[in-house]
């Protein structure tokens, strides 16, 4: 779809953000524009398990190199939620073990 004139676009984007009662920097001091609701969408696509070429066609970048290291941020969530998913496989693999011992 045509995109507006960017100055045209970011007087959009501030137009509807008072109207969502949105505040254009928040406490803070991060800003609500165009590309934060970019890194925002990619990264949701990443955390969602949306294959990175997908997310890379989606944004419209010309190479997945920018797509994963420059818009989709690994959070902290995701990294406590990696590092527990250990414990699951060890426990799996413990209970497999002893398992087999008695067989």
């Amino acid at each position: 779809f045509p995109m507006p004139h960017k100055a045209n676009g970011a007087a959009m984007m501030r137009k509807d953000l008072d109207a969502a009662k949105i505040k254009y920097t928040d406490e803070s001091g991060r800003d609500c524009d165009f590309h934060a609701l970019r890194h925002t969408f990619i990264t949701n696509l990443s955390r969602a398990g949306v294959h990175p070429t997908v997310a890379q066609k989606l944004a419209r970048h010309s190479s997945i190199e920018l797509t994963m290291k420059y818009y989709t941020h690994v959070l902290y969530e995701s990294e406590v939620s990696a590092i527990a998913s250990l414990q699951n496989i060890t426990a799996t693999a413990t209970n497999e073990r002893k398992n087999l011992s008695y067989a």
